[in-house]
């Protein structure tokens, strides 16, 4: 079971998630992040739930390979914001 909370205050949203995660094989994970910034520039939250994996890898992992790839891109001087 996943407990994901949000609640939208007077500067923004807040957001919360329990720390249990686990895959297909059922095995659970004790320090699952369900919470992820997506891109460092903006004020940008997703949440996972259910399984937390997209194909053969963690919404985490992809969330933040996707951070990688954006840090890249900007440090490259092709785009900027």
């Amino acid at each position: 079971m996943t407990v994901i909370v949000s609640a939208r205050i007077n500067d923004g949203v807040v957001m919360a998630a329990d720390g249990a995660g686990s895959m297909g094989s059922g095995q659970v994970y004790a320090h699952a992040n369900k919470i992820a910034n997506p891109c460092d520039e903006l004020p940008v939250g997703a949440m996972s739930t259910e399984a937390g994996g997209i194909g053969n890898g963690f919404a985490e992992t992809l969330l933040k390979d996707l951070r990688r790839q954006d840090r890249e891109v900007a440090s490259s001087g092709l785009w900027s914001m």
